[in-house]
């Protein structure tokens, strides 16, 4: 299963891309990334790895991540592996960047398809996702909101 999202943001790539290149920058605009262990600083690199701590359902998680796919400026693909001790779930996280005239066209894809939900609650939370209002600030908007305060 596939969640795919997009936001147009008055801000260029190269303001941007910082946001979604460093992982330390990550719990900014997603409030359920908690904190980064990361060697190093300042954008990702093909190949990387490092752990991010996750606050889902009620409980935190640490997730191993691995940057799968890499266009500085572009895109960039996380591969989140969380093992809980009972089972390894796997979420694929991918953000593309394309310029626009005016800004930045934000592409957010999350592949939930290794994420272990029962066959039975994925028609729920895609129906969720395509028809249900989200309460408060989506990730993307909050994404949106400090590049273009950045960007100022």
């Amino acid at each position: 299963m596939k969640l795919v999202d997009a936001i147009e943001i008055d801000a260029a790539v190269t303001d941007v891309w910082p946001l979604v290149a460093d992982p330390a920058r990550h719990p900014q605009w997603n409030e359920k990334a908690r904190a980064v262990m990361r060697d190093r600083s300042g954008p990702v690199s093909l190949g990387e790895q490092f752990e991010m701590t996750y606050a889902m359902s009620g409980r935190e998680n640490i997730s191993r991540v691995e940057v799968t796919d890499l266009q500085p400026s572009e895109r960039a693909e996380f591969s989140h592996t969380i093992d809980d001790g009972r089972r390894v779930q796997r979420v694929v996280e991918r953000y593309e960047l394309q310029s626009q005239r005016d800004g930045t066209q934000l592409t957010q894809t999350v592949d939930m398809s290794g994420a272990g939900i029962p066959w039975l609650l994925k028609p729920l939370v895609w129906l969720i996702t395509r028809i249900g209002k989200p309460q408060g600030e989506t990730v993307l908007e909050r994404l949106k909101r400090i590049a273009e305060l950045d960007r100022r």
